[in-house]
Formats: structure tokens, sequence, C-alpha cells
């Protein structure tokens, strides 16, 4: 009987090893730059170009308070991340975003927490090497961000305002990390949802910069 459950246990254990075995093959795989585009992340089914919501979030690692307010950046190319504590995809990209802001100064790149929690960012940030990031760091409280859209009303063109989380005018579904980057004019020029590599980040920022 003894011999029996150790050898139905063994085959069961076996199995585990194999799949797990396989995952992080797949993962390793799946990080080459041409991989990782095809799996990690699919860019949501809404039009670029919209105008991106007016925001103000409330920065992390600043020795004061400051606010972060998207209407002070007018005429710059602007790349938002969401991100969390809890997702490791999330952190292990974070370096690409601070290389991005080094290598084009003149952007403004900000990552933004998940807003359902606010315990432990900032000593997340301290804890992986982030506190010396030129690039900004933020809570998102967005819940009420504002989106002006033109509609044409009895033939003429209107400005019409909604409220949203900005996550979701973005693009984002229930899936982290997120990326938009948003042209000089202020509209949504790209968006991912998921891993994304530093390759896809620089080609993206440089011909939105030269377009």
């Amino acid at each position: 009987m003894k011999k029996r459950i150790f050898t139905i246990f063994a085959a069961i254990l076996s199995v585990l090893c194999v799949f797990v075995f396989s995952a992080c093959n797949d993962d390793a795989n799946g990080r080459t730059e041409n991989e990782e585009e095809q799996n990690f992340g699919n860019v949501p089914e809404i039009p670029v170009k919209n105008a991106c919501p007016q925001f103000s979030v409330q920065l992390y690692n600043t020795e004061e308070e400051k606010t972060f307010n998207f209407s002070d950046y007018d005429g710059k190319v602007v790349v938002i991340n969401f991100w969390a504590t809890w997702c490791a995809p999330c952190k292990a990209e974070m370096p690409y975003f601070e290389q991005l802001q080094r290598n084009f100064g003149d952007i403004v790149v900000i990552s933004l927490h998940h807003e359902l929690v606010e315990k432990d960012v900032q000593s997340t940030i301290y804890e992986f090497g982030w506190g010396d990031y030129k690039m900004l760091f933020a809570q998102d409280t967005t819940t009420s961000a504002t989106i002006i859209s033109k509609e044409e009303v009895d033939g003429e063109v209107v400005e019409i305002s909604s409220q949203t989380e900005l996550y979701l005018a973005l693009g984002g579904s229930d899936i982290l990390p997120h990326t938009a980057i948003i042209d000089k004019e202020g509209k949504i020029a790209f968006v991912r949802t998921g891993s994304i590599t530093y390759g896809l980040l620089e080609n993206e920022v440089q011909k939105i910069i030269n377009a």
C-alpha cells in the first residue's frame, strides 16, 4: 500500500516538474524582443488620437508633497505606465521606463500605481532601487478624469465633457502592466496592455517625436 502511494506521489511530482519547467521555458523564450511583442500584451480596441483626459495625481518620492498636473506638460511627449506592487512583470520592466527617460530627456515618464492599494508603494520604490530614478512615480487617484470629446449637434461641433477613470480612458482593462504614450498635441498615440520591451518603447517614442 505504501509503495503504491509513493508511486502515485512520484508520478504527480514528475508531471508538476514538467509543467513548471515548460512554463519557465516559455517565459524565457517570450522575453526576446520579437516574441514578447506577440505574446505579452495586446493593443486594446480603442482608437488612438483620442485626447488624453486632463488629470492631477500626487507624486511619490519627493521631499515635499507635489502634484503632477498633466496640463503643465503641454507640448511634450508623455509616457504613462500603470503598475502595482504585487505585479511582478510591472516591476521587471520598470528599468525600461527609466532608461527611456534618461535617453529622451525632453519627454515625461510617469508611473501610476494602481488605485486599489496605497500601502507599501513608497517602500517598494526604495527597495527596488528606484528612489533615484529621474522618472516620476504617483498614486493613481484618477477615478474621475475629465474627457473632452467633440460631437456634432444640430450641425455644429461642440465639446462634450464626461468623467471616467484615466486607466479606462487610456485603454486599460483588467490587466497590468499597461502603457500609454501621449503625443505633443495631447492625443493618445500608442497603447499596450501587458509587458513591453525597451526596444518597442524606444521605437514608439522616436516615431512620435519625429511625426
